[in-house]
């Protein structure tokens, strides 16, 4: 079971002077078995304090005393599904709200290879882009696979020809570790046993993003294509921009999981 906790702390707030003290809530602890699913993922949301409630959306949206209240476990059947939680409570102001992203399985994938990630960062095993395992947004989590290379090439097999609408994959962004969300991501589908190029897209932004989260990201072909061999093309962040403290270094590619839809 995957358990991300968050203690139940408050936080003072004063409108008038320190007349009127309002004490903000802290958000409630999500716990599930991982990110990515077969058929249902199940998200429990637990808070510890008295007359209180949990309000939570399945768009992204910021959750409102007008959403969903939880009472029991969410199950999740749809293919990307985000759910957003806060805690309210009454004289209390809402907690920060807290989210993660389910994302279910594509096509049936028969083999994945990859470029040979950092030692210190293998990921769970040999499968560990389609193992259904991760997406927690913490480096320290095994599901990860780092690289420190230019180029990160993966070669995907699907077990039959099928007509490739979209592929996903999952990155963390971690800007303070040094790891960023690649420059360009290139897609190649094998047609008349060749790899030509059908989609790219561009998630560095340059941007400074504090704290550490799972982003994913997805390229859609230009065209109809029918293929069963993809090769995802991984363009790394070679200088750490100059807003960073680690500026011209190499920056670290951490990815998870990959999915074709």
């Amino acid at each position: 079971m995957r358990i991300i906790f968050s203690c139940v702390l408050l936080t003072m707030f004063s409108s008038k002077g320190f007349s009127q003290q309002r004490f903000q809530l802290a958000p409630p602890l999500m716990q599930y078995h991982s990110v990515f699913f077969n058929d249902t993922a199940m998200l429990a949301l637990k808070f510890q304090q008295a007359a209180t409630s949990i309000r939570y959306t399945l768009n992204g949206n910021e959750p409102t005393e007008n959403d969903l209240l939880y009472t029991k476990p969410v199950i999740v059947k749809d293919k990307i599904v985000t759910v957003k939680a806060k805690a309210f409570g009454k004289d209390f102001l809402p907690s920060d709200a807290v989210q993660v992203s389910f994302i279910k399985n594509g096509l049936a994938v028969k083999s994945i290879e990859a470029t040979k990630s950092d030692e210190k960062y293998p990921g769970n095993r040999d499968n560990a882009l389609f193992d259904n395992m991760g997406g927690v947004p913490q480096s320290s989590a095994t599901s990860w696979m780092g690289f420190q290379n230019d180029t990160v090439n993966i070669t995907v097999t699907l077990k039959q020809q099928q007509k490739i609408r979209e592929v996903l994959l999952n990155f963390l962004q971690d800007e303070g570790g040094w790891i960023f969300l690649p420059e360009t991501i290139n897609l190649y589908a094998v047609e008349a046993k060749k790899y030509n190029l059908i989609g790219s897209i561009h998630p560095f932004t340059n941007t400074a993003t504090p704290g550490s989260s799972c982003i994913y990201k997805i390229i859609a072909p230009d065209r109809s294509v029918k293929t069963n061999k993809l090769l995802v093309q991984i363009v790394t962040v070679k200088n750490i921009p100059e807003w960073h403290e680690a500026k011209g270094k190499h920056a670290w590619l951490f990815i998870d999981e990959l999915k074709v839809y």
